[in-house]
Protein backbone atom coordinates (compact mmCIF):
# COMPACT_ATOMS: atom_id res chain seq x y z
CA UNK A 1 0.00 0.00 0.00
CA UNK A 2 1.90 3.45 -0.71
CA UNK A 3 1.15 6.51 1.33
CA UNK A 4 -1.34 8.00 -0.19
CA UNK A 5 -3.71 4.59 -0.22
CA UNK A 6 -2.24 4.66 3.19
CA UNK A 7 -3.36 8.09 4.36
CA UNK A 8 -6.63 7.89 2.94
CA UNK A 9 -6.99 4.68 4.74
CA UNK A 10 -7.31 6.74 7.46
CA UNK A 11 -9.40 9.36 7.23
CA UNK A 12 -11.73 8.60 9.90
CA UNK A 13 -15.64 9.49 10.19
CA UNK A 14 -14.65 13.41 9.59
CA UNK A 15 -13.53 12.24 6.31
CA UNK A 16 -16.83 10.67 5.13
CA UNK A 17 -18.71 13.90 6.69
CA UNK A 18 -16.53 16.52 4.88
CA UNK A 19 -16.98 14.38 1.53
CA UNK A 20 -21.00 13.76 2.39
CA UNK A 21 -21.49 17.49 3.33
CA UNK A 22 -20.41 18.65 -0.02
CA UNK A 23 -22.12 16.27 -2.06
CA UNK A 24 -24.90 17.48 -0.16
CA UNK A 25 -24.06 21.03 -1.02
CA UNK A 26 -23.72 20.28 -4.72
CA UNK A 27 -27.18 18.45 -5.10
CA UNK A 28 -28.76 21.43 -4.03
CA UNK A 29 -27.21 23.45 -6.25
CA UNK A 30 -27.54 21.36 -9.01
CA UNK A 31 -32.04 21.07 -7.45
CA UNK A 32 -31.65 24.90 -7.62
CA UNK A 33 -30.37 24.99 -11.37
CA UNK A 34 -33.10 21.99 -12.68
CA UNK A 35 -35.91 24.11 -11.08
CA UNK A 36 -34.91 27.16 -13.44
CA UNK A 37 -36.09 27.38 -17.02
CA UNK A 38 -33.28 26.82 -19.31
CA UNK A 39 -35.69 28.01 -22.75
CA UNK A 40 -34.52 31.48 -21.83
CA UNK A 41 -31.88 34.39 -22.35
CA UNK A 42 -29.76 32.82 -19.39
CA UNK A 43 -28.69 29.69 -20.59
CA UNK A 44 -25.42 30.77 -20.90
CA UNK A 45 -25.37 31.61 -17.43
CA UNK A 46 -27.27 28.18 -16.10
CA UNK A 47 -24.64 26.34 -18.19
CA UNK A 48 -21.58 28.07 -16.12
CA UNK A 49 -23.53 27.87 -13.10
CA UNK A 50 -23.99 24.30 -13.59
CA UNK A 51 -19.93 23.73 -14.61
CA UNK A 52 -19.28 25.61 -11.57
CA UNK A 53 -21.60 23.48 -9.60
CA UNK A 54 -20.56 19.90 -10.88
CA UNK A 55 -16.65 20.43 -11.12
CA UNK A 56 -15.82 22.07 -7.73
CA UNK A 57 -17.30 20.30 -5.29
CA UNK A 58 -15.95 16.95 -7.91
CA UNK A 59 -12.59 18.06 -7.93
CA UNK A 60 -12.51 18.86 -3.72
CA UNK A 61 -14.03 15.23 -3.09
CA UNK A 62 -11.12 13.77 -5.07
CA UNK A 63 -8.58 16.20 -3.73
CA UNK A 64 -9.95 16.63 -0.42
CA UNK A 65 -6.51 14.99 2.23
CA UNK A 66 -4.12 13.97 -0.77
CA UNK A 67 -2.20 17.17 0.44
CA UNK A 68 -2.70 20.38 2.39
CA UNK A 69 -6.13 21.81 2.45
CA UNK A 70 -5.02 25.31 0.88
CA UNK A 71 -3.97 23.07 -2.37
CA UNK A 72 -7.08 20.95 -2.72
CA UNK A 73 -9.24 24.56 -2.33
CA UNK A 74 -6.91 25.56 -5.35
CA UNK A 75 -7.17 22.83 -7.41
CA UNK A 76 -10.94 22.67 -6.88
CA UNK A 77 -11.78 26.25 -7.43
CA UNK A 78 -8.95 26.71 -9.56
CA UNK A 79 -10.02 24.13 -12.08
CA UNK A 80 -13.86 25.08 -11.71
CA UNK A 81 -13.23 28.72 -12.48
CA UNK A 82 -11.01 27.91 -15.20
CA UNK A 83 -14.11 25.79 -16.82
CA UNK A 84 -16.60 28.26 -15.67
CA UNK A 85 -14.84 30.95 -17.58
CA UNK A 86 -14.31 28.99 -20.98
CA UNK A 87 -18.01 27.61 -20.68
CA UNK A 88 -19.01 31.80 -20.41
CA UNK A 89 -16.63 32.83 -23.21
CA UNK A 90 -17.96 29.65 -25.43
CA UNK A 91 -21.60 30.53 -24.76
CA UNK A 92 -21.33 34.30 -25.73
CA UNK A 93 -19.13 33.87 -28.95
CA UNK A 94 -21.43 30.77 -30.15
CA UNK A 95 -25.15 31.15 -28.91
CA UNK A 96 -27.62 32.87 -30.62
CA UNK A 97 -29.87 34.68 -28.91
CA UNK A 98 -33.55 33.48 -29.00
CA UNK A 99 -34.99 30.13 -30.85
CA UNK A 100 -31.99 27.46 -30.49
CA UNK A 101 -29.81 29.53 -28.30
CA UNK A 102 -28.87 27.04 -26.06
CA UNK A 103 -28.68 24.05 -28.57
CA UNK A 104 -25.96 26.26 -30.78
CA UNK A 105 -23.19 25.04 -28.09
CA UNK A 106 -24.17 23.13 -25.39
CA UNK A 107 -23.42 19.84 -26.92
CA UNK A 108 -19.84 20.68 -27.87
CA UNK A 109 -19.50 21.83 -24.50
CA UNK A 110 -20.61 18.21 -22.85
CA UNK A 111 -18.95 16.50 -25.28
CA UNK A 112 -15.54 18.31 -24.04
CA UNK A 113 -16.11 18.97 -20.31
CA UNK A 114 -15.77 15.32 -18.97
CA UNK A 115 -12.55 14.84 -20.94
CA UNK A 116 -11.09 17.62 -19.58
CA UNK A 117 -11.94 16.49 -16.06
CA UNK A 118 -10.80 12.99 -16.52
CA UNK A 119 -7.34 13.92 -17.23
CA UNK A 120 -7.30 16.98 -15.31
CA UNK A 121 -8.67 15.21 -12.31
CA UNK A 122 -5.21 13.14 -12.39
CA UNK A 123 -2.71 15.97 -13.00
CA UNK A 124 -4.77 17.64 -10.47
CA UNK A 125 -4.64 15.27 -7.89
CA UNK A 126 -0.52 14.96 -8.41
CA UNK A 127 -0.07 18.26 -7.82
CA UNK A 128 -2.39 17.86 -4.23
CA UNK A 129 -0.49 14.55 -3.33
CA UNK A 130 3.28 15.98 -4.18
CA UNK A 131 3.18 19.92 -4.02
CA UNK A 132 5.78 20.48 -7.02
CA UNK A 133 5.35 20.91 -10.80
CA UNK A 134 6.61 17.24 -12.03
CA UNK A 135 3.97 14.42 -12.28
CA UNK A 136 5.74 11.19 -11.75
CA UNK A 137 4.05 8.79 -14.69
CA UNK A 138 3.28 6.22 -11.57
CA UNK A 139 1.07 8.73 -9.89
CA UNK A 140 -0.71 9.79 -12.72
CA UNK A 141 -1.28 6.28 -13.86
CA UNK A 142 -2.95 5.24 -10.30
CA UNK A 143 -5.03 8.23 -10.02
CA UNK A 144 -6.65 7.81 -13.70
CA UNK A 145 -7.46 4.07 -13.10
CA UNK A 146 -8.94 4.92 -9.31
CA UNK A 147 -10.76 7.50 -10.34
CA UNK A 148 -12.83 5.26 -12.67
CA UNK A 149 -13.18 2.65 -9.80
CA UNK A 150 -13.95 5.13 -7.45
CA UNK A 151 -16.95 6.75 -9.20
CA UNK A 152 -18.42 2.80 -10.08
CA UNK A 153 -17.91 2.32 -6.29
CA UNK A 154 -20.06 5.73 -5.89
CA UNK A 155 -22.52 5.02 -8.33
CA UNK A 156 -23.37 1.49 -7.01
CA UNK A 157 -23.80 2.92 -3.66
CA UNK A 158 -26.16 5.19 -5.04
CA UNK A 159 -28.65 2.96 -6.63
CA UNK A 160 -28.46 0.54 -3.58
CA UNK A 161 -29.70 3.48 -1.60
CA UNK A 162 -32.58 4.46 -4.02
CA UNK A 163 -33.21 0.44 -3.96
CA UNK A 164 -33.36 0.58 -0.25
CA UNK A 165 -35.48 3.78 -0.02
CA UNK A 166 -37.79 1.90 -3.07
CA UNK A 167 -38.07 -1.04 -0.25
CA UNK A 168 -39.48 1.79 2.54
CA UNK A 169 -41.98 3.40 0.94
CA UNK A 170 -42.61 0.55 -0.29
CA UNK A 171 -43.29 -1.52 2.84
CA UNK A 172 -45.50 1.74 4.53
CA UNK A 173 -47.32 2.12 1.54
CA UNK A 174 -48.47 -1.23 2.38
CA UNK A 175 -50.80 -0.19 5.31
CA UNK A 176 -51.34 3.49 3.69
CA UNK A 177 -48.91 5.58 4.66
CA UNK A 178 -47.97 7.65 1.80
CA UNK A 179 -45.70 9.80 3.86
CA UNK A 180 -42.03 8.44 2.68
CA UNK A 181 -43.56 7.98 -0.86
CA UNK A 182 -44.15 11.57 -1.63
CA UNK A 183 -40.90 12.66 0.50
CA UNK A 184 -38.79 10.69 -1.19
CA UNK A 185 -39.94 11.44 -4.78
CA UNK A 186 -39.82 15.23 -4.17
CA UNK A 187 -37.24 16.96 -6.21
CA UNK A 188 -35.14 18.69 -3.61
CA UNK A 189 -35.00 15.27 -1.73
CA UNK A 190 -34.03 13.67 -4.75
CA UNK A 191 -31.19 15.76 -6.06
CA UNK A 192 -29.65 16.90 -2.00
CA UNK A 193 -29.57 13.31 -1.07
CA UNK A 194 -27.89 11.88 -4.21
CA UNK A 195 -25.66 14.20 -4.05
CA UNK A 196 -25.00 13.24 -0.09
CA UNK A 197 -25.04 9.53 -1.13
CA UNK A 198 -22.13 10.22 -3.95
CA UNK A 199 -20.18 12.18 -1.48
CA UNK A 200 -20.27 9.66 0.93
CA UNK A 201 -19.58 6.51 -1.60
CA UNK A 202 -16.65 8.50 -2.81
CA UNK A 203 -15.10 8.54 0.62
CA UNK A 204 -15.95 4.95 1.45
CA UNK A 205 -13.86 4.15 -1.50
CA UNK A 206 -11.18 6.12 -0.98
CA UNK A 207 -10.84 5.79 2.36
CA UNK A 208 -10.41 2.17 2.21
CA UNK A 209 -6.51 1.37 1.05
CA UNK A 210 -7.53 -1.75 -0.12
CA UNK A 211 -10.39 -1.67 -1.78
CA UNK A 212 -9.52 0.13 -4.93
CA UNK A 213 -5.97 -0.88 -5.35
CA UNK A 214 -7.63 -4.66 -5.74
CA UNK A 215 -9.89 -3.62 -8.04
CA UNK A 216 -7.88 -1.53 -10.08
CA UNK A 217 -5.49 -5.06 -10.24
CA UNK A 218 -8.47 -7.27 -10.91
CA UNK A 219 -9.33 -4.84 -14.32
CA UNK A 220 -5.87 -4.54 -15.13
CA UNK A 221 -5.38 -8.08 -15.25
CA UNK A 222 -8.47 -8.76 -17.10
CA UNK A 223 -7.38 -5.94 -19.46
CA UNK A 224 -4.05 -8.02 -19.45
CA UNK A 225 -5.95 -11.10 -20.77
CA UNK A 226 -7.43 -9.57 -23.75
CA UNK A 227 -5.21 -7.31 -24.68
CA UNK A 228 -3.44 -10.53 -27.10
CA UNK A 229 -6.92 -11.31 -28.01
CA UNK A 230 -7.62 -7.79 -29.40
CA UNK A 231 -4.11 -8.18 -30.89
CA UNK A 232 -4.37 -10.84 -32.78
CA UNK A 233 -8.07 -9.64 -34.44
CA UNK A 234 -6.70 -6.73 -35.63
CA UNK A 235 -3.35 -8.10 -37.40
CA UNK A 236 -5.62 -10.49 -38.83
CA UNK A 237 -8.11 -7.88 -40.15
CA UNK A 238 -5.27 -6.39 -42.18
CA UNK A 239 -4.05 -9.37 -43.35
CA UNK A 240 -7.90 -10.16 -44.85
CA UNK A 241 -8.28 -5.98 -45.76
CA UNK A 242 -6.44 -6.24 -49.26
CA UNK A 243 -8.46 -9.12 -50.60
CA UNK A 244 -11.92 -7.42 -49.84
CA UNK A 245 -11.00 -3.85 -50.45
CA UNK A 246 -11.33 -0.41 -48.82
CA UNK A 247 -15.06 0.06 -50.59
CA UNK A 248 -16.83 -2.56 -47.97
CA UNK A 249 -15.57 -0.54 -45.34
CA UNK A 250 -17.41 2.74 -46.47
CA UNK A 251 -20.42 0.44 -47.44
CA UNK A 252 -21.00 0.00 -43.51
CA UNK A 253 -21.36 3.54 -42.71
CA UNK A 254 -19.57 3.13 -39.62
CA UNK A 255 -16.18 2.00 -40.69
CA UNK A 256 -14.94 5.16 -38.80
CA UNK A 257 -16.34 4.73 -35.40
CA UNK A 258 -15.29 1.19 -34.96
CA UNK A 259 -11.84 2.05 -36.23
CA UNK A 260 -11.63 4.15 -33.61
CA UNK A 261 -12.89 2.62 -31.29
CA UNK A 262 -10.49 0.04 -32.15
CA UNK A 263 -7.30 2.18 -31.49
CA UNK A 264 -8.60 3.38 -27.98
CA UNK A 265 -9.30 -0.12 -27.46
CA UNK A 266 -5.77 -0.89 -28.13
CA UNK A 267 -4.73 1.87 -26.56
CA UNK A 268 -6.45 0.86 -23.61
CA UNK A 269 -5.16 -2.52 -23.34
CA UNK A 270 -1.45 -1.52 -23.88
CA UNK A 271 -1.49 0.92 -21.10
CA UNK A 272 -3.17 -2.41 -18.85
CA UNK A 273 -0.30 -4.22 -19.64
CA UNK A 274 2.58 -1.45 -18.93
CA UNK A 275 0.77 -0.12 -16.06
CA UNK A 276 2.81 2.56 -14.21
CA UNK A 277 5.91 1.17 -15.59
CA UNK A 278 7.22 -0.32 -12.11
CA UNK A 279 6.45 -3.96 -13.59
CA UNK A 280 8.14 -6.07 -16.21
CA UNK A 281 5.58 -7.04 -19.33
CA UNK A 282 3.91 -10.08 -18.40
CA UNK A 283 4.19 -11.63 -21.31
CA UNK A 284 6.50 -14.85 -22.86
CA UNK A 285 8.72 -13.93 -26.36
CA UNK A 286 6.40 -15.02 -28.67
CA UNK A 287 3.19 -12.69 -27.04
CA UNK A 288 5.47 -9.75 -26.70
CA UNK A 289 6.28 -10.10 -30.53
CA UNK A 290 2.68 -10.10 -31.11
CA UNK A 291 2.10 -6.71 -29.10
CA UNK A 292 4.80 -5.14 -30.46
CA UNK A 293 3.57 -6.56 -34.45
CA UNK A 294 -0.15 -4.73 -33.17
CA UNK A 295 1.90 -1.45 -32.42
CA UNK A 296 3.37 -0.98 -35.71
CA UNK A 297 0.53 -1.91 -37.25
CA UNK A 298 -2.16 0.84 -35.08
CA UNK A 299 -1.11 4.10 -37.71
CA UNK A 300 -2.43 1.99 -40.38
CA UNK A 301 -5.74 2.04 -38.84
CA UNK A 302 -5.44 5.31 -37.72
CA UNK A 303 -4.67 6.55 -41.52
CA UNK A 304 -7.79 4.33 -42.94
CA UNK A 305 -9.97 6.47 -40.19
CA UNK A 306 -8.72 10.17 -41.18
CA UNK A 307 -8.95 9.09 -44.97
CA UNK A 308 -12.86 8.19 -44.17
CA UNK A 309 -13.34 11.07 -42.44
CA UNK A 310 -11.55 13.53 -44.89
CA UNK A 311 -13.84 11.36 -47.27
CA UNK A 312 -16.78 12.45 -45.97
CA UNK A 313 -15.97 16.14 -45.28
CA UNK A 314 -15.28 16.35 -49.11
CA UNK A 315 -18.57 15.14 -49.70
CA UNK A 316 -20.68 17.11 -47.21
CA UNK A 317 -18.68 19.68 -46.14
CA UNK A 318 -17.31 20.18 -42.50
CA UNK A 319 -20.13 20.58 -39.71
CA UNK A 320 -19.15 20.69 -35.99
CA UNK A 321 -20.06 17.00 -35.57
CA UNK A 322 -17.46 16.65 -38.06
CA UNK A 323 -14.67 18.71 -36.85
CA UNK A 324 -14.83 16.74 -33.56
CA UNK A 325 -15.09 13.30 -35.20
CA UNK A 326 -12.14 14.47 -37.19
CA UNK A 327 -10.48 15.83 -33.72
CA UNK A 328 -10.81 12.62 -32.41
CA UNK A 329 -9.29 10.35 -34.94
CA UNK A 330 -6.10 12.81 -34.35
CA UNK A 331 -6.11 11.91 -30.88
CA UNK A 332 -6.01 8.75 -31.91
CA UNK A 333 -3.47 8.63 -34.45
CA UNK A 334 -1.22 10.77 -32.26
CA UNK A 335 -1.38 7.79 -29.90
CA UNK A 336 -0.90 5.10 -33.17
CA UNK A 337 2.15 6.60 -33.98
CA UNK A 338 3.47 6.97 -30.14
CA UNK A 339 3.14 3.58 -29.51
CA UNK A 340 4.49 2.46 -33.05
CA UNK A 341 7.26 4.67 -32.24
CA UNK A 342 7.92 2.61 -28.75
CA UNK A 343 8.67 -0.28 -30.86
CA UNK A 344 11.78 1.04 -32.26
CA UNK A 345 14.64 -0.85 -30.21
CA UNK A 346 15.72 1.92 -27.02
CA UNK A 347 16.51 1.71 -23.67
CA UNK A 348 13.90 0.98 -21.38
CA UNK A 349 12.07 -1.01 -23.99
CA UNK A 350 8.59 0.22 -26.02
CA UNK A 351 6.89 -0.16 -22.79
CA UNK A 352 9.11 2.24 -20.96
CA UNK A 353 8.55 4.31 -24.02
CA UNK A 354 4.69 4.55 -23.43
CA UNK A 355 5.42 5.16 -20.40
CA UNK A 356 7.32 8.40 -21.01
CA UNK A 357 5.23 9.55 -23.84
CA UNK A 358 1.68 9.16 -22.28
CA UNK A 359 1.59 12.13 -20.11
CA UNK A 360 2.46 14.50 -23.28
CA UNK A 361 -0.22 12.82 -25.50
CA UNK A 362 -2.92 13.29 -22.43
CA UNK A 363 -1.81 17.12 -21.72
CA UNK A 364 -2.20 17.91 -25.25
CA UNK A 365 -5.64 16.05 -25.49
CA UNK A 366 -6.52 18.86 -22.74
CA UNK A 367 -4.80 21.57 -24.66
CA UNK A 368 -6.90 20.60 -27.58
CA UNK A 369 -10.07 20.31 -25.78
CA UNK A 370 -9.61 23.44 -24.28
CA UNK A 371 -8.78 25.09 -27.42
CA UNK A 372 -12.32 24.00 -29.35
CA UNK A 373 -13.62 26.57 -26.73
CA UNK A 374 -11.85 29.34 -28.10
CA UNK A 375 -11.75 31.38 -31.27
CA UNK A 376 -8.99 29.28 -32.32
CA UNK A 377 -10.24 26.02 -32.90
CA UNK A 378 -14.03 26.38 -32.09
CA UNK A 379 -16.41 24.11 -34.58
CA UNK A 380 -18.86 26.21 -35.72
CA UNK A 381 -16.14 29.12 -36.86
CA UNK A 382 -14.18 26.39 -39.21
CA UNK A 383 -17.51 24.64 -40.11
CA UNK A 384 -18.84 28.25 -40.92
CA UNK A 385 -15.61 29.02 -43.30
CA UNK A 386 -15.14 25.67 -44.61
CA UNK A 387 -19.13 25.86 -46.08
CA UNK A 388 -18.97 29.35 -46.98
CA UNK A 389 -15.42 28.12 -48.95
CA UNK A 390 -17.25 25.54 -50.78
CA UNK A 391 -19.77 27.61 -51.84
CA UNK A 392 -17.37 30.18 -53.89
CA UNK A 393 -15.30 27.69 -54.66
CA UNK A 394 -17.88 25.79 -56.90
CA UNK A 395 -17.66 22.57 -54.78
CA UNK A 396 -21.62 22.74 -54.66
CA UNK A 397 -24.00 24.44 -56.54
CA UNK A 398 -25.85 27.56 -55.01
CA UNK A 399 -29.27 25.52 -55.66
CA UNK A 400 -28.53 22.49 -53.07
CA UNK A 401 -26.57 25.12 -50.47
CA UNK A 402 -27.91 25.45 -47.06
CA UNK A 403 -28.01 28.43 -46.63
CA UNK A 404 -30.53 28.37 -43.48
CA UNK A 405 -27.89 25.69 -42.17
CA UNK A 406 -25.55 29.03 -42.24
CA UNK A 407 -27.83 31.22 -40.78
CA UNK A 408 -29.24 29.59 -38.06
CA UNK A 409 -27.71 25.82 -37.25
CA UNK A 410 -23.72 27.53 -37.06
CA UNK A 411 -24.64 29.92 -34.06
CA UNK A 412 -23.08 33.45 -34.09
CA UNK A 413 -19.91 32.54 -36.33
CA UNK A 414 -22.63 31.00 -39.01
CA UNK A 415 -25.04 34.36 -38.56
CA UNK A 416 -21.94 36.33 -39.54
CA UNK A 417 -20.62 34.52 -42.18
CA UNK A 418 -24.19 34.65 -43.60
CA UNK A 419 -24.20 38.08 -43.01
CA UNK A 420 -20.96 38.68 -45.04
CA UNK A 421 -21.55 36.87 -47.70
CA UNK A 422 -24.34 39.00 -48.79
CA UNK A 423 -21.33 41.40 -49.54
CA UNK A 424 -19.36 38.78 -51.50
CA UNK A 425 -19.95 39.81 -55.54
CA UNK A 426 -19.03 38.69 -59.03
CA UNK A 427 -19.31 34.80 -58.49
CA UNK A 428 -20.65 32.79 -61.48
CA UNK A 429 -23.50 31.75 -59.50
CA UNK A 430 -24.40 34.63 -58.48
CA UNK A 431 -27.85 35.22 -59.01
CA UNK A 432 -28.92 32.00 -57.31
CA UNK A 433 -27.03 32.64 -54.25
CA UNK A 434 -28.62 36.60 -54.15
CA UNK A 435 -31.97 34.68 -54.59
CA UNK A 436 -31.03 32.00 -52.15
CA UNK A 437 -29.68 34.29 -49.18
CA UNK A 438 -33.14 36.64 -50.06
CA UNK A 439 -34.70 33.89 -49.44
CA UNK A 440 -32.77 32.67 -46.07
CA UNK A 441 -33.17 36.35 -44.89
CA UNK A 442 -36.60 36.32 -44.49
CA UNK A 443 -36.87 33.08 -42.43
CA UNK A 444 -37.21 33.14 -38.91
CA UNK A 445 -36.02 29.80 -37.94
CA UNK A 446 -34.02 27.54 -39.77
CA UNK A 447 -37.28 25.05 -40.98
CA UNK A 448 -38.76 28.31 -42.44
CA UNK A 449 -35.85 27.71 -45.17
CA UNK A 450 -36.44 24.26 -46.02
CA UNK A 451 -40.26 24.04 -46.18
CA UNK A 452 -41.62 21.38 -44.23
CA UNK A 453 -39.48 18.93 -43.55
CA UNK A 454 -41.39 15.80 -43.56
CA UNK A 455 -42.40 15.80 -47.32
CA UNK A 456 -40.69 15.91 -50.55
CA UNK A 457 -41.63 18.60 -53.39
CA UNK A 458 -45.08 17.31 -54.90
CA UNK A 459 -43.37 17.12 -58.65
CA UNK A 460 -40.93 14.86 -56.82
CA UNK A 461 -43.33 12.18 -56.13
CA UNK A 462 -43.14 10.89 -59.81
CA UNK A 463 -39.61 9.79 -58.95
CA UNK A 464 -40.44 8.27 -55.86
CA UNK A 465 -42.87 6.29 -57.94
CA UNK A 466 -39.75 5.35 -59.94
CA UNK A 467 -37.44 4.33 -57.32
CA UNK A 468 -40.46 2.35 -55.14
CA UNK A 469 -40.34 -1.47 -55.67
CA UNK A 470 -43.97 -2.58 -56.24
CA UNK A 471 -45.25 -6.17 -55.00
CA UNK A 472 -46.88 -7.56 -56.88
CA UNK A 473 -44.93 -6.81 -59.63
CA UNK A 474 -46.58 -4.53 -62.20
CA UNK A 475 -49.53 -3.06 -59.26
CA UNK A 476 -50.87 0.42 -60.06
CA UNK A 477 -50.33 2.98 -56.60
CA UNK A 478 -52.82 5.45 -56.65
CA UNK A 479 -51.43 9.37 -56.69
CA UNK A 480 -53.06 10.06 -53.49
CA UNK A 481 -51.93 7.18 -51.89
CA UNK A 482 -48.37 8.54 -52.29
CA UNK A 483 -49.30 11.88 -51.36
CA UNK A 484 -51.06 10.48 -48.00
CA UNK A 485 -47.77 8.88 -47.15
CA UNK A 486 -45.76 11.96 -48.46
CA UNK A 487 -47.96 14.23 -45.75
CA UNK A 488 -47.20 12.02 -42.97
CA UNK A 489 -43.48 9.90 -43.49
CA UNK A 490 -42.35 12.44 -45.75
CA UNK A 491 -38.83 12.24 -44.56
CA UNK A 492 -38.62 8.59 -45.30
CA UNK A 493 -39.71 9.94 -48.70
CA UNK A 494 -36.88 12.09 -48.79
CA UNK A 495 -34.59 9.08 -47.63
CA UNK A 496 -35.60 6.63 -50.85
CA UNK A 497 -35.28 9.75 -52.98
CA UNK A 498 -31.67 10.54 -51.83
CA UNK A 499 -30.59 7.04 -52.35
CA UNK A 500 -30.01 6.81 -48.78
CA UNK A 501 -32.77 3.71 -48.92
CA UNK A 502 -34.52 1.41 -50.75
CA UNK A 503 -38.01 1.73 -50.26
CA UNK A 504 -41.62 -0.88 -51.83
CA UNK A 505 -45.66 -0.87 -51.60
CA UNK A 506 -47.40 -4.13 -51.03
CA UNK A 507 -50.92 -4.14 -52.79
CA UNK A 508 -52.86 -6.10 -50.55
CA UNK A 509 -56.19 -6.81 -49.02
CA UNK A 510 -55.85 -7.76 -45.05
CA UNK A 511 -59.85 -7.01 -44.81
CA UNK A 512 -60.73 -9.27 -47.70
CA UNK A 513 -63.31 -6.35 -48.61
CA UNK A 514 -62.64 -5.65 -52.10
CA UNK A 515 -60.55 -2.56 -51.70
CA UNK A 516 -57.04 -2.98 -51.72
CA UNK A 517 -54.20 -1.39 -49.08
CA UNK A 518 -51.33 -0.49 -49.55
CA UNK A 519 -48.10 -1.25 -47.22
CA UNK A 520 -44.55 0.97 -47.27
CA UNK A 521 -41.65 -0.70 -45.76
CA UNK A 522 -37.85 -0.05 -47.09
CA UNK A 523 -34.58 -1.50 -46.27
CA UNK A 524 -33.05 0.97 -44.07
CA UNK A 525 -36.46 0.67 -42.08
CA UNK A 526 -37.12 4.28 -42.59
CA UNK A 527 -40.89 3.13 -43.57
CA UNK A 528 -41.36 0.39 -41.06
CA UNK A 529 -44.56 -0.90 -42.38
CA UNK A 530 -46.73 1.52 -42.25
CA UNK A 531 -50.18 -0.15 -43.90
CA UNK A 532 -52.61 3.05 -45.80
CA UNK A 533 -56.11 2.52 -45.61
CA UNK A 534 -59.16 3.89 -47.33
CA UNK A 535 -61.56 5.51 -45.19
CA UNK A 536 -64.37 8.00 -47.19
CA UNK A 537 -62.71 10.10 -49.44
CA UNK A 538 -59.09 9.83 -47.75
CA UNK A 539 -56.72 7.74 -47.07
CA UNK A 540 -55.42 7.07 -43.28
CA UNK A 541 -51.80 5.14 -42.20
CA UNK A 542 -51.62 2.65 -39.23
CA UNK A 543 -48.49 1.33 -38.31
CA UNK A 544 -47.60 -2.01 -36.71
CA UNK A 545 -48.87 -2.82 -33.47
CA UNK A 546 -45.83 -5.29 -32.90
CA UNK A 547 -42.23 -5.28 -34.13
CA UNK A 548 -41.48 -6.11 -38.11
CA UNK A 549 -38.99 -8.60 -37.14
CA UNK A 550 -39.55 -11.07 -34.07
CA UNK A 551 -37.07 -13.33 -33.20
CA UNK A 552 -33.97 -14.14 -35.43
CA UNK A 553 -35.42 -12.53 -38.91
CA UNK A 554 -33.08 -9.45 -40.23
CA UNK A 555 -34.49 -6.17 -41.32
CA UNK A 556 -32.32 -7.65 -44.61
CA UNK A 557 -33.99 -10.67 -44.42
CA UNK A 558 -37.38 -8.91 -44.30
CA UNK A 559 -36.65 -7.04 -47.46
CA UNK A 560 -35.26 -10.21 -49.30
CA UNK A 561 -38.24 -11.86 -48.90
CA UNK A 562 -40.50 -9.13 -50.27
CA UNK A 563 -38.20 -9.02 -52.89
CA UNK A 564 -38.98 -12.44 -53.47
CA UNK A 565 -42.83 -12.13 -53.44
CA UNK A 566 -42.42 -14.26 -49.96
CA UNK A 567 -45.20 -12.59 -48.83
CA UNK A 568 -49.10 -14.06 -47.42
CA UNK A 569 -52.25 -13.06 -45.11
CA UNK A 570 -51.45 -14.79 -41.81
CA UNK A 571 -55.03 -15.33 -39.58
CA UNK A 572 -54.43 -13.54 -36.12
CA UNK A 573 -52.93 -15.84 -33.62
CA UNK A 574 -55.48 -14.39 -31.00
CA UNK A 575 -58.69 -12.82 -31.99
CA UNK A 576 -60.17 -9.57 -30.43
CA UNK A 577 -62.28 -9.88 -27.59
CA UNK A 578 -65.15 -7.46 -27.25
CA UNK A 579 -66.73 -6.87 -24.07
CA UNK A 580 -70.12 -4.13 -24.81
CA UNK A 581 -68.15 -1.37 -26.82
CA UNK A 582 -64.65 -2.61 -25.65
CA UNK A 583 -62.21 -4.33 -28.13
CA UNK A 584 -59.22 -6.24 -26.59
CA UNK A 585 -56.88 -6.74 -29.42
CA UNK A 586 -53.87 -9.43 -28.29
Amino acid sequence: MNDVEQQEDQGGHMFRIVLAAVGLVQGLGFFVLAEVNWNNSHDIWLMAAATFCLLAPSTFQLTFRLGPLQRALAASLGFAGLMTLLALWFGWRIALHGEYAFDDYRDVFFWTLPIVAYIAWAFLQTWTDLGERRFPYASLFRFAWSNILIAAIAAAFLGVFWLVLLLWWSLFDLIGIRFFKDLFQESIFAWVFSGGVVGLGIAIARENGKLVPVLRRVVLMLFQVLAPVLAAASLLFLAVLPFTGLQVLWATGSATLVLVCLLFALSLFVNAVVQDGGHPVPFGRWMNWLMMATLVAMPVFAAIAIYAVRLRIGQYGLTPERFIGQLIVIVAALHALAYAAAVVPKRGGWAGFVTRVNPWIAAGVVALALLMLTPVADPYSWSARAQVARLLDGKVAAEKFDFGYLKFQLGKPGAAAFEKLKTVKGQPQQAVIDRKLAEADKAQSYWDTVGNPNTVEPDELRLIRDKLVVRPAGAAVPDEVLKAVNDQRGWAFRSCLDDKDQCGVLETDVDEDGQPEYLFLSKGYVLSGPLLYKDGDGWLMRDPGVPMHPGDNSREGLWDAFLAGDIELVQPEYYDIRIGKSRLHY
